[in-house]
C-alpha cells in the first residue's frame, strides 16, 4: 500500500473525479427538481422541511440550473468533511482514518442535493467545534458551534441531535462548569436561527411542525419488519467488516492506543454517533426510516473508528472498503454503459424516459399547448421534473399527496378563473374527473420515445367550483390545525378562504 499521504491524496482526487462525473451524468431526480423549484421562490421556509437547501440552490441558480452546478456542494462535502477528518484524527493515523471514510460508497458515490447536504455539512462543523472546545479552544469555539447548529437546524430538524448528544456527554462525564457554560453559549448562538423558523412557522399555519410531527406519519404502530429494516441499513453502512474490526478491537484482543480508553474526547466523539442512533432506533419501533437519516452521523463514527482502532487495522479496512465499493460500481457502470433501447418494453420505461430524456418530455408538452398555457400536473414529482426543464412553475391540479405540497404557495387557482389550464399525467385520465372543472374540454397525446403523455386542456376554468370541491378538501385535510396550535397567519387558507 502507498504512503498514507498519497493514499489519501490518490483516493481524495479518484472519489472527487467520480462524483463530478456523475454529478454531470445523472439525471435529476424527482427531489432534487423539487427543491430547485424551492431555489427559484427563496423564502424563510417550505412546507415539508425547513429552507437551507432552497437558499444554497437559489444562490446557485443565479449562475446556472445546470445539474453538474447545482450539485456541486454535495460533489464538495465529502471532500470537506474528509479533510475536516484528517485534521481532527492523530496526525499518525489521519491520512488512513480520513481514506477510510471517502471510500465508503455513500460518500464516495451520490452527488445528490437535498436536505441532508446543508445538514451534514453544518452538523459536522458544529461537532468539531464542540470537540475543539473540549479540548480549550475557547468559547468563540461554543459559540461558532451554535451557529453552525442553527443553520443545521433550518436544513433539517435532526440537527438537534448534536446538541442532545453534547448534553448527554456533559453530564455522563460530569464536566466542569465552564463546558456547561460553554453549552448555554452554544444555544444561544443557535436562537436566532430557531426564532426565524419558529416566526416563518407561526405566520404560515405552523405547516412545517404540523408536517413533520403529525402528518408526516398516521397509523403506524410496532412493526418488527421496520425496526429490522432500520438496522439492517445500519449494518449496511458501517458494513459488517468494519464493525467486526470494532468490536474485536473493543474487546481487547488487539492493542489499544495508552489512554485512548479514558479519553473523554473519544467519548464525546461515540455520543455524536450514538445518540442519534438510539433516537432513530425508537423511532423505528413504529415508524418507517430512510436509509439517508443516519448519514449526518457517520461522519462521527469514522472519526471514532480513526481514533480507535491502530494503523493495521485501518490499512485492512481501507483494502476491504475498496472492494465493497468497486461491488457498487459495477452495476453502476452496467447502468451506465448499457444503451437506453435496451431498457425498451421493460418496466422502468417510462421512468427512464421521464428522468434522462425529461427535456424532450418538456419540450413535447410545451409544443403541445398554447403559448403562456399554465401547467399542471397531478403529482409534485412529475410537476418538478417539467418545471426543472422548462424553467418555470408547474402546478398540482387536485388534492396530492402529504409530500411537496410547496405548490400550496406558489400557484393562486383564483387568478386561474376563466382561463386555459394543460393538465399532464402519465395514465389517460378517468372521463370527466377533472373536465367537470372546465366549459369544454379535450385529450391530446404527446408520444416521446414510445411513452404516451395525455394533456387535458381544459377551456374556461371553473375556480368557483374548485374552490368547494378540491381546495376545501386541501384546507380540511392539511390547514385545519388543531385548537393548541394558535397560528398567526395561514396563506392558504387567507387566498381561498378569508371570506368564509
Amino acid at each position: 500500500m502507498a504512503r498514507p499521504d498519497r493514499l489519501f491524496h490518490w483516493i481524495l482526487g479518484l472519489t472527487f473525479a467520480a462524483r463530478l462525473g456523475l454529478a454531470a451524468w445523472l439525471p435529476m431526480t424527482g427531489d432534487e427538481a423539487y427543491y430547485v423549484a424551492w431555489g427559484r421562490h427563496p423564502s424563510l421556509g417550505y412546507y415539508d422541511q425547513p429552507p437551507m437547501v432552497g437558499w444554497w440552490l437559489a444562490a446557485l441558480l443565479w449562475v446556472s440550473d445546470a445539474r453538474v452546478w447545482l450539485r456541486l456542494p454535495a460533489v464538495l462535502l465529502p471532500v470537506a468533511l474528509g479533510l475536516g477528518l484528517r485534521k481532527l484524527l492523530p496526525q499518525a493515523k489521519s491520512n488512513l482514518g480520513a481514506s477510510l471514510f471517502l471510500l465508503a460508497p455513500l460518500h464516495a458515490l451520490p452527488p445528490l442535493i437535498t436536505t441532508d447536504t446543508p445538514l451534514i455539512f453544518f452538523s459536522a462543523i458544529s461537532s468539531a467545534l464542540l470537540l475543539r472546545a473540549t479540548r480549550g479552544a475557547g468559547m468563540m469555539a461554543y459559540a461558532g458551534a451554535g451557529a453552525a447548529l442553527g443553520l443545521g437546524f433550518l436544513s433539517k430538524y435532526f440537527a438537534l441531535l448534536v446538541p442532545a448528544a453534547f448534553f448527554v456527554w456533559l453530564i455522563l462525564e460530569r464536566r466542569p462548569r465552564r463546558d456547561w457554560v460553554g453549552f448555554a453559549l452554544m444555544l444561544v448562538f443557535a436562537l436566532p436561527a430557531a426564532w426565524i423558523h419558529l416566526h416563518w412557522n407561526s405566520e404560515n399555519c405552523w405547516a412545517n411542525f404540523y408536517f413533520n410531527l403529525v402528518k408526516r406519519h398516521g397509523g403506524e404502530s410496532f412493526s418488527a419488519v421496520t425496526f429490522g429494516t432500520f438496522w439492517a441499513y445500519q449494518v449496511y453502512l458501517a458494513t459488517p467488516f468494519l464493525l467486526y474490526l470494532l468490536v474485536r478491537n473493543l474487546r481487547g484482543k488487539e492493542p489499544v492506543e495508552i489512554g485512548i480508553k479514558r479519553s473523554p474526547e473519544l467519548r464525546l466523539v461515540s455520543q455524536f454517533f450514538l445518540i442519534p442512533l438510539c433516537a432513530f432506533a425508537l423511532s423505528a419501533l413504529k415508524y418507517p426510516q430512510g436509509l439517508h437519516w443516519m448519514l449526518a452521523f457517520y461522519p462521527a463514527f469514522y472519526l471514532y473508528l480513526g481514533w480507535r482502532l491502530p494503523e493495521k487495522e485501518l490499512r485492512l479496512g481501507i483494502k476491504l472498503m475498496a472492494a465493497f465499493l468497486a461491488m457498487h460500481l459495477l452495476p453502476l457502470l452496467v447502468y451506465v454503459l448499457t444503451p437506453g433501447s435496451a431498457w425498451e418494453g421493460t418496466r422502468y420505461w417510462k421512468s427512464r424516459v421521464l428522468f434522462h430524456h425529461g427535456n424532450e418530455v418538456a419540450a413535447a408538452v410545451e409544443a403541445a399547448i398554447p403559448q403562456g398555457t399554465p401547467l399542471a400536473t397531478d403529482g409534485y414529482t412529475l410537476a418538478s421534473v417539467l418545471g426543472y426543464h422548462l424553467g418555470r412553475d408547474v402546478a398540482v391540479l387536485g388534492t396530492g399527496s402529504r409530500f411537496g405540497r410547496h405548490d400550496d404557495w406558489v400557484t393562486d387557482f383564483a387568478k386561474l378563473e376563466g382561463k386555459t389550464i394543460a393538465y399532464v399525467v402519465r395514465a389517460r385520465p378517468p372521463e370527466g374527473r377533472w373536465s367537470k372543472y372546465f366549459e369544454s374540454s379535450e385529450i391530446r397525446v404527446v408520444t416521446v420515445r414510445g411513452v404516451d403523455y395525455f394533456v387535458l386542456l381544459g377551456h374556461g376554468f371553473n375556480y368557483v367550483l374548485y374552490r368547494i370541491e378540491v381546495l376545501g378538501r386541501i384546507r380540511a385535510r392539511y390547514y385545519a390545525l388543531p385548537p393548541k396550535y394558535a397560528a398567526t397567519g395561514c396563506p392558504f387558507a387567507e387566498k381561498y378562504f378569508e371570506a368564509d
